[in-house]
């Protein structure tokens, strides 16, 4: 895939070195390089390869001003670090209440929902579907195991999140036979793969 990325004119300098990276998060020169050019403004990066974001663990890298989305994927995938400026105490309370699980697994993004509809208010808020429009993903596979209904929050949860993750596809698994049901009754499963 070719990544592009958009550098303000004064920071030419640096667009070569991102969009080398950006093609090829694993290699630890690049990586090295990136870090040295460090703080990177990134407020024209439109998304981060997912798999890039585990490498980032440690690494003294800032991207200064990033868009909205880049921003929620580097706080909610575990990359706050990254964030320059730092987040704010907003943006730490929306990470510690975050109402699922997530995790990076190779170009994938795994979530765990939880059981109870009552935790799920939380996901009305745009930070809970922005993220996955600031990332590269393969998928974001939702594990629906633990739900036993659903309501209108997840289900418009669901659409946006599906909206924002583009082109990656959404999957979801565990689900019941009463909530794939319920899923194929709200048209749902034309949207997503519900396996």
């Amino acid at each position: 895939k070719l990544f592009v990325l958009f550098m303000e004119s004064g920071d030419s300098e640096c667009a070569p070195v991102v969009a080398r990276w950006l093609a090829d998060p694993e290699n630890p020169q690049l990586l090295a390089a990136l870090t040295a050019a460090s703080p990177l403004p990134a407020s024209q990066l439109s998304r981060l390869p997912v798999r890039a974001l585990p490498l980032l663990a440690g690494v003294p890298l800032r991207f200064c001003d990033p868009p909205p989305a880049v921003r929620s994927a580097l706080l909610l995938l575990g990359a706050s670090h990254c964030l320059s400026p730092p987040p704010l105490v907003e943006e730490l309370l929306w990470r510690e209440r975050c109402p699922v699980v997530m995790r990076i697994v190779g170009q994938r993004v795994a979530i765990a929902l939880p059981a109870r509809p009552e935790q799920w208010a939380t996901l009305a808020l745009p930070v809970y579907h922005r993220w996955a429009a600031g990332i590269l993903a393969e998928a974001l596979d939702i594990d629906a195991s633990a739900v036993v209904q659903v309501n209108s929050v997840l289900i418009n949860w669901l659409l946006q999140l599906q909206q924002a993750a583009r082109p990656a596809c959404l999957y979801l698994h565990g689900a019941s036979p009463a909530i794939k049901v319920q899923l194929r009754q709200l048209r749902i499963d034309q949207l997503l793969s519900v396996l």
